[in-house]
């Protein structure tokens, strides 16, 4: 039995959720009894991790092959190609870019045809 019960009457903590997430803003204690709304991240989190990780892929294979493209109609195109390659490069590094795993695919096909003859 407790002695004065009402020795223990400050607030406490009380975790509804393991690990650290983000206060969004203050609340009516009417409905939980706790005044602080607390975001939870949706289940589509790995989702957004995933989509990250591709978007590097993106990043580096269209800049790669913007630059390849580039190059190829400097060596056909001549000055033409310094003043207007770029143009072509934007579009086949965006497109070569979002299309990646592809692209790696059909590169490493053709490296491989290439070394076997």
């Amino acid at each position: 039995m407790v002695a004065n019960p009402m020795e223990d009457t400050e607030p406490h903590v009380q975790s509804l959720f393991h690990g650290s997430y983000r206060e969004t803003c203050m609340e009516s204690q009417d409905s939980a009894g706790v005044g602080l709304s607390v975001y939870a991240p949706p289940s589509f989190t790995r989702l957004i991790i995933f989509m990250d990780k591709y978007m590097i892929g993106v990043w580096i294979v269209g800049v790669v092959s913007g630059i390849v493209i580039w190059g190829i109609s400097l060596f056909s195109w001549g000055l033409l190609g310094i003043v207007f390659g770029w143009i072509p490069a934007v579009i086949g590094g965006v497109i070569l870019g979002f299309l990646w795993p592809l692209t790696i695919l059909v590169a490493l096909f053709f490296i491989r045809i290439i070394i076997s003859q």
